[in-house]
């Protein structure tokens, strides 16, 4: 699986054949060392938003 970023930027890759399960909609992805795509130091980068905190 490759796991990419949100943006059009073709180096907008977090990983490239990573080994993981068959994933759905609603299922929580959890992934440590994160860097540049947490919520603490994105950027508004190619007009895009940060993404909203939401807590249940």
């Amino acid at each position: 699986v490759t796991l990419a970023g949100p943006t059009c930027d073709s180096a907008d890759v977090i990983a490239r054949g990573y080994p993981m399960p068959t994933v759905g909609i609603g299922d929580v992805l959890i992934s440590p060392v994160m860097g540049a795509y947490t919520s603490v130091t994105a950027s508004k980068f190619n007009g895009i938003s940060p993404t909203p905190i939401v807590m249940s």
